[in-house]
């Protein structure tokens, strides 16, 4: 048979669902449908338009504004093909699909991109000379590894890496600081032997209410540096001795300001695991 215009639709393409004697306003499909335009909803023969009903789920679930009443008839129309969704898989866009500027920040909510949304070298120099938004990466997204590829950052980028605290030193790089640097200075707790762990800082100080022996220190590295401030309590009268590794000049350890309230100050140098080079600054106003 012949059809003036476009062929009929295939019976699979139709779907037919009747309702009678009941009182619900809640009514399951069998199938599920792309839309409520897809479907043609009559009770006791009367179109229903969009707005007396609602659908949701998989399959179809039809709610009324009103449920049935035991003697109404309803019958649902629908149409299961109109047209093929295509649900695109996760990880099957590559990056040749995209054209160039196509997702811009606006398309990006703030926060989104975190680390494992970067694949390695994906963020270069030429992606960032356009500039990426900071408010749209997460923290902790760019890293050191990503950062040791770029060579020149936007001023977005450079706000991210500064207010967000990824910028860190590259280790093997030499560094031109243009800012003040420092470290915090860690308090030691008074005891007769005290054991620093120079894993913790660079700089101590301690309050000294005992004679204190300070016995060799742990996680000691060749190269760290700093200084010691010891402070005399009220009393005062504090004595120090030092463990092996700490070694003075003539191999003769100082003897500290006694006088409560003084403050001596050591300064060191690791030179290796089980030698520290120390000097004394004694008697500071």
């Amino acid at each position: 048979m012949s059809y003036i215009g476009q062929a009929a639709l295939k019976n699979s393409e139709l779907k037919r669902f009747d309702v009678t004697s009941s009182t619900s306003a809640t009514h399951v499909l069998s199938w599920t449908a792309p839309n409520e335009q897809s479907l043609w909803i009559t009770i006791n023969g009367v179109k229903q338009q969009d707005d007396a009903y609602s659908i949701a789920g998989i399959p179809t679930t039809i709610t009324l504004t009103d449920a049935l009443l035991a003697t109404d008839k309803m019958e649902v129309i629908g149409i299961l093909d109109i047209g093929e969704i295509t649900v695109v898989g996760d990880n099957s866009v590559s990056s040749n699909k995209l054209a160039d500027n196509a997702v811009t920040t606006g398309k990006i909510l703030d926060g989104t991109i975190v680390a494992g949304d970067l694949a390695n070298l994906a963020v270069t120099d030429a992606k960032l000379a356009t500039g990426i938004d900071a408010v749209k990466l997460a923290d902790g997204t760019v890293t050191n590894t990503e950062l040791q590829y770029i060579n020149t950052v936007s001023s977005n980028v450079q706000s991210q890496i500064n207010a967000k605290g990824v910028g860190d030193a590259l280790l093997g790089t030499a560094q031109n600081w243009t800012a003040g640097q420092r470290g915090e200075i860690t308090a030691l707790t008074s005891a007769a032997t005290v054991t620093i762990d120079m894993a913790d800082s660079n700089h101590f100080s301690c309050t000294m209410a005992h004679n204190i022996t300070f016995a060799n220190p742990t996680n000691i590295t060749a190269g760290q540096t700093g200084s010691i401030f010891l402070t005399q309590d009220g009393t005062g009268s504090r004595t120090a001795s030092w463990g092996g590794y700490w070694d003075w000049a003539a191999g003769t350890a100082p003897t500290l300001t006694t006088t409560a309230a003084a403050v001596d100050r050591i300064d060191y140098v690791v030179r290796s695991a089980t030698s520290i080079n120390a000097v004394a600054t004694l008697n500071l106003s």
